[in-house]
């Protein structure tokens, strides 16, 4: 899934000038062969493989490096780490052998090898301190809280007395995961990319909770739920529940497919990740094998081989011309018998009518028997087209403003035009009381509504960086608009010109003295039968008069009608 073989790599970077792409290179194999080994595009190659070849290698001379094809197309080759004496020409004899000799080979200064990707600690950020001891007390949630029983049947305001007794009690606590519940939270990732959980099978195709585990790089999941005990206590699971309240590499939501990741976000209250750690988890997932790219894959999400997938195009390709003759000869007998049907002798309609039947069978025979690569070709699709990163609104309302403007929805939004430096308003105005009276729950809200979208792709090219993608998100919705207003334009001076098309067909049809279309075909001598099926292209150039009936019907027989 990680590796491509050294064909595909030169195409590749011949395809996208400017694309590196990592590779290793090692002076001799078992046979004393030069090896080079290429990932695919935004990847490393993988430890797994290099430790294969090294350990038989005759020669084990060996590094790191990038290589790229530039614009007058040479092989660029950036080591990283000491390079091999051998390496230029090890290359070469591995390009020869795979027919993809480049026009040079330029072999540039090395690099110093960065840190080990696997050696590297991931970083990490701790559980707010509003969070403290969650698993013991009610705590922050007693912040949710605006009104409490008056002792009459009724309920008062909460005072913030009444709000500090209430976060000492132990009626609702956070459920922290011990090891065995940790360990059955873990996801792996299989070779074919896939998430699955600790039994073995596929993630469920919806939006699972997520965290990363900074020490052992997993990812573990948990869905949000709420048990109640005999006494009637209640544990909620939250983001903290899997890693028991310690730091995480990452958190938020992953929502999977067939295994496959659609979309990922850094929706969390407890733990409020930065879009540098959503980057880390990216990064990590990529490198652990999780497919975030296009790769094609079919209609169950397994990846298609090549070699299946160019022999369904070679087969349809071969049909595609016979079924054309067969429904084209189809459609020119069916058009005789319309146009010279009162004209033929009984035997000479059965002869027709017998050949449309046999072009018949024949198109549908053809269709079934090429059936399995139609159904190839129509199921497959990219993986993920390609997986989605969200980047929840970090921006909220601080304790002093939801104080300022508690309750009330236009100032609230008034706000966080303010705040945000925008033009439109976030919050509906029908915004729920639960939603407006509760800070934690309002920001949460408001991050929803200021979510960035984005490819994992374009995400990556931002190393995390999250104003630098706001401002290119900024800058494509301004582009996307003026695209839109543009379309918006040209599809209305297509309607009118069609318009101003019609109206003028009309007055021609009235000018001729017909009712309708059909009638001026007929008056201008176009037989009945023809009149009712001429294409609109034939029908209008008749009545205006740029073409005559004569030529229409032998036109209508070119095509097969």
């Amino acid at each position: 899934m990680t590796l491509l073989d050294v064909k595909k790599a030169f195409a590749l970077m011949k395809q996208k000038k400017g694309t590196k792409l990592n590779m290793w290179f090692c002076a001799g194999d078992e046979n004393g062969k030069p090896v080079v080994l290429v990932a695919k595009e935004g990847k490393k190659v993988p430890k797994d493989d290099i430790k294969a070849i090294l350990t038989k290698a005759k020669k084990k001379e060996a590094c790191k490096g990038e290589v790229e094809i530039t614009s007058d197309g040479s092989l660029s080759i950036t080591p990283i780490g000491k390079k091999p004496g051998s390496l230029e020409k090890g290359v070469q004899i591995v390009a020869r052998e795979n027919q993809v000799m480049p026009k040079a080979i330029i072999v540039q200064k090395e690099r110093e090898d960065d840190e080990d990707e696997d050696d590297k600690p991931l970083k990490s950020k701790a559980l707010g301190a509003e969070y403290k001891d969650e698993d013991k007390k009610v705590g922050w949630r007693a912040d949710n809280v605006t009104t409490v029983p008056d002792g009459k049947g009724g309920r008062r305001p909460a005072t913030p007395k009444d709000i500090e007794e209430i976060r000492e009690r132990t009626t609702t606590t956070t459920k922290y995961y011990n090891e065995q519940e940790k360990a059955a939270s873990a996801v792996a990732i299989d070779p074919k990319g896939k998430l699955r959980d600790a039994q073995g099978d596929k993630l469920a195709d919806r939006k699972h909770g997520f965290v990363m585990d900074p020490d052992t790089r997993k990812v573990h999941t948990f869905e949000a739920k709420v048990e109640t005990d005999a006494q009637g206590n209640r544990k909620t699971t939250h983001h903290s529940s899997p890693l028991a309240g310690k730091p995480v590499a990452g958190a938020g939501h992953i929502k999977t497919k067939k295994g496959r990741i659609v979309t990922i976000d850094d929706a969390s209250g407890h733990y409020k990740p930065s879009a540098e750690l959503t980057w880390q988890v990216v990064m990590e997932l990529g490198r652990q094998g999780a497919t975030l790219d296009e790769t094609l894959v079919d209609a169950d999400g397994d990846p298609i081989d090549p070699k299946d997938w160019k022999a369904a195009h070679d087969k349809l390709a071969k049909a595609k011309p016979l079924l054309e003759k067969y429904d084209k000869e189809r459609k020119r007998l069916a058009g005789m018998l319309l146009k010279f049907g009162d004209k033929l002798s009984e035997k000479e309609t059965e002869k027709i009518k017998s050949e449309i039947d046999k072009n018949t069978d024949n198109f549908e025979k053809l269709t079934d028997a090429i059936q399995d690569a139609a159904e190839l070709i129509r199921g497959a699709g990219p993986a993920n087209r390609p997986a989605k990163v969200e980047l929840q609104g970090k921006e909220g309302l601080s304790q002093d403003e939801y104080d300022q403007t508690r309750g009330d929805v236009k100032k609230i939004n008034a706000l966080l035009r303010k705040k945000l430096k925008i033009n439109r308003d976030i919050l509906p105005d029908d915004l729920d009381s639960g939603t407006l009276n509760s800070r934690p729950a309002l920001n949460l809200k408001i991050g929803e509504l200021t979510k960035l979208k984005l490819t994992t792709q374009q995400f990556e090219q931002t190393h995390g960086n999250e104003k630098q993608a706001r401002l290119k998100d900024a800058l494509n919705k301004e582009i996307t608009a003026k695209r839109d207003e543009e379309k918006r334009k040209k599809k209305q001076a297509k309607e009118e010109e069609w318009k101003q098309a019609r109206e003028a067909l009309q007055k021609r049809i009235k000018e001729l003295g017909a009712s309708d279309e059909e009638d001026a075909l007929i008056k201008l001598g176009v037989p009945s039968n023809m009149a009712e099926f001429m294409p609109s292209d034939l029908r209008d150039a008749v009545i205006f008069g740029t073409m005559t009936s004569k030529y229409a019907a032998e036109e209508m027989d070119r095509r097969g009608w």
